[in-house]
């Protein structure tokens, strides 16, 4: 989690200044992911959340913690920390937990600051077309399994270049994703 938050994976999209921002965080997630995929859910989740917790005034602080670049897991105050990490909610059994088994306390530190500017959602099993990140991880897996199996890392990494290369080329396509 360090190294991802240090090498800005969830935030790259919300912080580049050079064009196609979140198409260099996909693909830098895709990368790392390649490396270490326990820390998909909470980057994939701290880049998700950036966008509607800046249109909210009252959680103006939650966006500029989500765009940290010090991971820390620490239960303080979040004025008092360098960043923030960005929960998920499972919506299956088969997503790796047992909800029944799992206890969780709620604490509200701001509740009157917040009232009003926190909502529930019920959110489908799948849902692919809501998550930028799982377009182009589909078009990307797509493209690189339509070639000949890659027999080490170094060809699927060649592999991916090729195909990410070829996205590059054609702005339309990133559009679509």
């Amino acid at each position: 989690m360090s190294l991802a938050w240090k090498h800005e994976v969830p935030t790259l999209s919300w912080t580049a200044k050079q064009k196609n921002p979140h198409l260099a965080r996909a693909v830098l997630s895709y990368l790392w992911n390649q490396v270490e995929q326990g820390t998909g859910c909470p980057t994939g989740m701290a880049y998700a959340a950036y966008a509607g917790l800046a249109r909210e005034p009252a959680l103006k602080i939650w966006a500029e913690k989500v765009l940290g670049t010090v991971y820390e897991n620490s239960r303080r105050e979040v004025a008092d920390k360098p960043s923030v990490v960005i929960g998920y909610a499972m919506t299956e059994k088969q997503g790796g937990s047992d909800l029944r088994e799992t206890q969780t306390t709620a604490v509200y530190s701001h509740s009157a600051e917040y009232h009003g500017a926190v909502a529930h959602w019920y959110l489908p099993s799948y849902s692919p077309e809501l998550n930028p990140d799982e377009m182009a991880n589909a078009d990307i897996k797509q493209a690189v399994t339509k070639l000949a199996p890659a027999r080490t890392k170094l060809q699927l990494v060649k592999a991916t270049a090729k195909h990410l290369r070829s996205v590059q080329r054609r702005p339309e396509r990133t559009q679509v994703l």
